[in-house]
């Protein structure tokens, strides 16, 4: 669960510009390209016209007519007419990751790209630039594509309510309501609620009001506890009369080696087991290019304080390469598992 310190936290990647020449928007242009880096331009698969704000795919094909070859970074097919516009929806398209293209090779730039919002004429033009500085090789020849009105939206019917085998309603957000928010601690111990990646599970006690277990992952592991204070709801996005929790406990860093990596610890989802007080938790690499090894874990949370680790128990990857992944553990209730997993009542979730 990202985002977690103080609302919505919004990270923003800054792209340096490529610096255009002047006349390289010009079909053909090689302006500022070197033997070391330059391009060729093969085909163009275009379509004549879209919709407003249509998502189509293109595909162009350049043949690498330098002597070096181009790598996911830092080389990328950049927008041009003018340079770096998002006309398109993006300004950049990259050499997929894992893929080296040597000198002679064609590379096909393969992207989904969405259509301007306003109907007319729009160029469509591309060029090759490296380390967000250098341009190189032919710019594509452009393209003017149409861009229709969007259609209206289709009538649609009002939905059933989804009923269950049974006859019984299925739940819906109609049946929950909006209790409030609560802010949690910007930092804990140096690490910091910002960017940090965690799961979230409610512990009941005994003596007091409910504490909640988080975990930070920025710039260090820290699990700790706080108490969950009373829910304010958020009006018109002002978080300023949100509560902040107050730390309950410190756990410390989480973590463990495994099989060779730097170590693992938890940044996905939390299921607390009471009957023995183990944090069952997940780790994904969300950066990862190569077979994907999602993980559950789980920690022993002594009232001493002790932490005793057991797993790491790894899921196989269904099949292929991954750049990056997502997973999650929830528990499924007695009688959901026995009617549909055999009993089994811990599920795993991950997707990339």
């Amino acid at each position: 669960m990202k985002r977690m310190a103080q609302g919505w936290v919004v990270a923003v990647a800054a792209i340096s510009a490529c610096v255009l020449p002047a006349a390289a928007d010009e079909p053909g242009a090689k302006t500022g390209g070197t033997s070391d880096y330059d391009a060729a331009f093969v085909s163009q698969a275009v379509p004549e016209e879209v919709a407003a704000h249509e998502v189509f795919s293109v595909k162009i094909t350049l043949r690498n007519t330098g002597t070096q070859s181009w790598g996911s970074w830092p080389i990328r097919l950049r927008s041009v007419g003018p340079e770096n516009n998002t006309r398109w929806g993006t300004s950049y398209i990259l050499v997929r990751q894992g893929r080296r293209v040597e000198s002679g090779q064609e590379y096909t730039f393969a992207s989904r790209l969405r259509a301007p919002g306003e109907a007319g004429q729009a160029a469509f033009q591309w060029r090759m630039c490296k380390d967000g500085r250098t341009w190189f090789g032919e710019t594509t020849p452009e393209k003017v594509i149409r861009v229709k009105p969007a259609p209206p939206p289709a009538a649609t019917r009002p939905a059933a309510t989804p009923r269950a085998a049974d006859g019984k309603k299925v739940l819906g957000f109609d049946d929950f309501a909006y209790a409030g928010s609560f802010k949690l601690p910007r930092t804990v111990e140096k690490a910091r609620g910002a960017f940090s990646a965690t799961g979230i599970a409610l512990r009941p006690t005994e003596d007091g009001p409910p504490r909640l277990l988080v975990n930070y992952t920025h710039p260090k592991r820290m699990l700790f506890e706080v108490e969950v204070p009373d829910p304010v709801k958020v009006a018109d996005g002002g978080h300023g009369a949100l509560a902040t929790a107050t730390v309950a406990k410190v756990w410390g860093g989480l973590g463990m080696p495994a099989d060779g990596t730097r170590g693992i610890g938890p940044n996905g989802g939390f299921v607390w087991v009471p009957e023995t007080r183990v944090l069952m938790w997940t780790w994904y690499h969300g950066y990862k290019t190569g077979a994907a090894p999602p993980v559950l874990g789980a920690t022993k949370l002594g009232d001493d304080g002790k932490l005793t680790y057991y797993g790491p128990w790894r899921v196989k990857a269904p099949h292929g390469l991954y750049k990056s992944y997502w997973g999650g553990v929830v528990r499924l209730p007695e009688d959901f598992a026995r009617r549909y997993t055999g009993g089994k009542t811990l599920a795993l979730g991950f997707g990339g």
